[in-house]
């Protein structure tokens, strides 16, 4: 008897909470994609399906998470409108503290989610007001179900953020340099190579180190796991 498998092929079809538990595995990229196939597409024992079903289903959801997100501001679940918190220099301490606290963990990414997306209370056009901040525990499990063209955005946006930051930091420090202005110690080591390491740890502020690509697998994995299993049938 033949079973129907729900292969994804997009990313707003795979949740933070399927994404998340991915994510956390370690091992080689064998055992990654096998569990791709059981975590995204729901097969408990991938090991059975021939080879060519493997390479197919592993392609597809290759492809879905290597999408690149775009920016959601809003969004529209159980009800209930979300929109982005719309001015960033405007989070309060203790929106700070929550969000520093939870994005660097996929285990808690949901609750940091939770403080960037508030329901909003009026909306007029493209401009909307959300809620004040109350914390998270209204929301945070249910956020584990956000998929991941909104968090992916969101988590892309920041990245992009702080590049940016980055390099008009290193050009005001360089001026200083130029300027023959005293820099503390720290600061003057990194201005004595090209940058780069400057570049890098501003790029930590997005804790997860998100690229373009959200998925850390190596396609050629699909290539291998295929000829090997071919090989041994």
């Amino acid at each position: 008897m033949a079973t129907e498998i729900t292969i994804p092929t997009e990313l707003s079809e795979i949740t933070l909470e399927r994404y998340a538990k991915f994510m956390q595995l370690e091992g080689d990229d064998e055992f990654k994609l096998l569990k791709a196939i059981q975590i995204f597409a729901g097969v408990d024992n991938p090991k059975l399906l021939p080879a060519k079903d493997i390479n197919l289903i592993g392609t597809k959801i290759l492809n879905a998470l290597n999408q690149e997100p775009k920016l959601v501001r809003t969004f529209k679940m159980n009800g209930v409108r979300y929109g982005l918190i719309p001015n960033l220099e405007k989070m309060t301490f203790g929106e700070y503290i929550d969000l520093d606290d939870n994005i660097g963990d996929y285990k808690t990414l949901h609750k940091a989610m939770a403080v960037l997306y508030r329901p909003i209370t009026s909306e007029v056009n493209d401009l909307y007001q959300i809620e004040e901040y109350k914390g998270t525990e209204d929301r945070a499990e249910l956020f584990k179900e956000l998929n991941m063209e909104i968090v992916g955005g969101v988590m892309l946006f920041f990245y992009h953020l702080a590049k940016e930051c980055a390099k008009h930091i290193l050009t005001f420090l360089t001026q200083m340099k130029e300027a023959q202005m005293t820099l503390p110690q720290e600061v003057s080591s990194l201005l004595s190579g090209d940058g780069e390491q400057l570049l890098a740890n501003w790029q930590e502020v997005i804790y997860l180190d998100t690229p373009k690509s959200l998925l850390s697998l190596s396609p050629s994995v699909l290539a291998r796991f295929s000829t090997k299993k071919n090989t041994q049938n």
